[in-house]
């Protein structure tokens, strides 16, 4: 069986949903990325593979997708 981890889905937008994990079970601070969007509520618990790989995504302009403060988005992924 693979590895998971746990993360929260804090909100969902047209193709990604928004969640809160820990890197690894002895990981105190959560950390925020966006994922392919899951059929969940918003709240509930998933589990992920772990190993995420963290990365910036391009907008249509090719700048860096940023929150209304400019910090960049973070999206996971994961090697196949």
């Amino acid at each position: 069986m693979d590895a998971t981890i746990t993360a929260t889905v804090l909100k969902h937008t047209n193709n990604h949903s928004l969640v809160r994990y820990s890197a690894n079970q002895f990981c105190t601070k959560g950390l925020l990325a966006y994922i392919l969007k899951q059929d969940t509520e918003v709240g509930a618990s998933l589990d992920i593979p772990a190993n995420p790989i963290a990365y910036q995504k391009e907008d249509a302009e090719g700048k860096v997708m940023c929150t209304n403060d400019g910090t960049p988005l973070t999206f996971l992924y994961w090697e196949a």
